[in-house]
């Protein structure tokens, strides 16, 4: 008996930082974040897509996560489904200072 095999292009059709845009903390404290991500056939369906998974990163102001390795990349949690969207939530505890986040996917 033959099987059927789907072979999709690595990556995902539309992420994004969803909450909050900017926020302050207090030293000691935690970053507590929401990311979405869309990719067609996969995150439509009710709760979290197979195979998808997120990612918070944490890094200097200034930098890009994609490419500088001063960020640090903690595992977020499914969330909810928001629309044809799932939407995660991670946490960091950066030092003292200036950072960006994102997600990735």
């Amino acid at each position: 008996a033959a099987g059927a095999l789907e072979v999709r292009a690595a990556g995902v059709d539309w992420c994004g930082l969803q909450f909050p845009p900017s926020t302050t903390i207090e030293d000691g404290g935690k970053l507590t974040a929401y990311g979405r991500v869309f990719l067609e056939g996969v995150t439509e369906q009710a709760g979290q897509g197979t195979g998808i998974e997120g990612e918070l990163g944490v890094g200097p102001a200034g930098t890009n996560g994609s490419s500088s390795s001063a960020w640090s990349w903690t595992d977020a949690s499914f969330n909810v489904d928001v629309g044809n969207d799932d939407e995660f939530v991670g946490e960091a505890a950066p030092g003292l200072g200036s950072y960006a986040y994102a997600f990735r996917f």
